[in-house]
């Protein structure tokens, strides 16, 4: 009999969830890549299994070894405890609909988890010269599209 995969991230509380990231990450040098094929990655549900004290703090980089086609795309670095989890999709804000899962599906996912004043922009991979990101959702999404290439985008309904 053939049973559907079971994701057993639900069935457990965060805290044994997050208990079992920070053994991986001893695990890996303290270094994960989450890579998601899209630019609408399930990075709420991701967010959604971290407590409000797990994460220290979030940086966001803009890459150009993503995506050829556009600027550039985005990632997200999570910093915890025992390493950092970092999640490559395929952000980008080249036209509205990638605009709008910027938003969706990157600065309101960490909005909503209370990230506010720990999240940070770079340019560089190599994290130097971090800016904060705005706490007004307006600045930190102009933010966004200007860190991904796009300065001039704008969402019709911004």
């Amino acid at each position: 009999m053939a049973t559907a995969p079971i994701d057993l991230a639900n069935y457990v509380d965060s805290r044994y969830f997050v208990r079992q990231v920070n053994r991986l990450l001893r695990k890996v040098d303290g270094y994960l890549d989450l890579t998601h094929g899209t630019s609408h990655p399930p990075f709420v549900q991701l967010m959604d299994l971290f407590g409000k004290g797990d994460i220290g703090f979030s940086v966001i980089t803009a890459r150009k070894d993503v995506n050829a086609s556009v600027e550039a795309t985005l990632d997200c670095s999570l910093y915890l405890d025992e390493g950092v989890i970092r999640v490559v999709p395929h952000w980008c804000a080249y036209k509205e609909i990638r605009a709008s899962e910027i938003r969706d599906t990157l600065m309101s996912p960490l909005f909503r988890h209370g990230m506010i004043g720990k999240v940070f922009l770079s340019l560089a991979e190599d994290k130097a010269g971090l800016i904060a990101l705005a706490n007004n959702e307006k600045e930190a999404l102009a933010q966004l599209f200007a860190l991904s290439g796009y300065p001039t985008m704008k969402l019709k309904d911004q």
